[in-house]
């Protein structure tokens, strides 16, 4: 997205400017929508045909994503590329939440109650029904964040956590405290304007609550959690940071850095080949924890 202006205009311009970069990145091809109210939370079902030689895919699997867009803007299209090549290449039955939005919908903890109460509905017998362990989570950017959020609220009160988690260039840190601001200040997202927009997302509250900044909670009995992240994005450490800790505190945490790429280059996975890579490792490791996979997961990893 570092083709975006990150200028503060008003804020239905700025949603609308990513809603029209997000219609740009091709779908998997027979991708379809379909609408639906979950516990009171608007979603969206994204589900594809599944992609020629991918027949170990697991049709009970469900992909609950959340989307990115610093927390202020986006919806379930905008990352609507990633999660339909994912169904595709596993199968799974992506759910996307449009969660609150600041500054005209809610605040923080807004986005993470959305998230979570769509969670109880689809793990809960009056809802879908559908058991933790074939769900796996996910998201980019802010929906990163917000779904390894989601493990630590399920993990506090003592719930069954999902199969597995994928994040692709988490913002796991809002106080932007990370030394890859400086060292890749050549790129993107900048500094100040995730500052800006972590403050009116938090609407007054502390940037080091866990909720908000999963960097400084306490990361034990997480499930299986693969993050990923651009060489060259700004936000480098809030992966390799979260990555870090995660490993510190116990949990199986596989870290992939992709030399040369940027913030979620993963969007433009149907016309380039790095992001189908990306992509294609987000598969097998959804599947190497909420079903079977043609290949386990213990392969050299690839690091770009």
């Amino acid at each position: 997205m570092s083709n975006l202006d990150y200028n503060i205009k008003p804020i239905g311009q700025l949603r609308a400017e990513l809603e029209v970069a997000a219609g740009e990145w091709p779908l998997a091809q027979g991708t379809v929508f379909e609408e639906v109210n979950c516990g009171g939370v608007r979603c969206e079902w994204i589900r594809a045909p599944r992609a020629p030689g991918s027949d170990s895919g697991n049709d009970a699997a469900i992909y609950l994503h959340a989307h990115g867009g610093g927390y202020y803007r986006g919806s379930s299209r905008v990352d609507a590329a990633i999660c339909s090549h994912l169904c595709a290449q596993t199968g799974a039955h992506c759910l996307s939440v449009n969660y609150r939005r600041p500054p005209d919908e809610d605040f923080f903890p807004a986005a993470l109650d959305d998230l979570h109460s769509v969670w109880h509905w689809l793990t809960s017998a009056e809802g879908g029904d559908i058991s933790p362990s074939q769900v796996v989570v996910g998201g980019s950017s802010a929906g990163g964040g917000l779904s390894l959020a989601l493990l630590l609220k399920i993990r506090d009160e003592g719930g069954r956590l999902p199969a597995a988690a994928v994040v692709v260039s988490p913002w796991t840190d809002l106080t932007q405290s990370g030394e890859s601001f400086a060292t890749n200040a050549a790129h993107g997202p900048d500094r100040e304007y995730l500052n800006h927009w972590a403050s009116v997302y938090l609407n007054g509250a502390d940037p080091k609550d866990p909720y908000a900044s999963p960097l400084f909670a306490q990361l034990h009995g997480l499930p299986p959690i693969l993050v990923q992240a651009g060489g060259d994005e700004t936000m480098l450490d809030d992966s390799t940071a979260f990555a870090a800790a995660a490993a510190r505190a116990g949990c199986s945490v596989l870290l992939e850095v992709y030399a040369g790429q940027p913030h979620s280059f993963q969007h433009e996975v149907g016309t380039k080949e790095m992001a189908r890579e990306a992509v294609g490792r987000m598969a097998q490791f959804a599947l190497r924890w909420a079903g079977k996979a043609s290949i386990l997961y213990s392969d050299p990893i690839k690091l770009w």
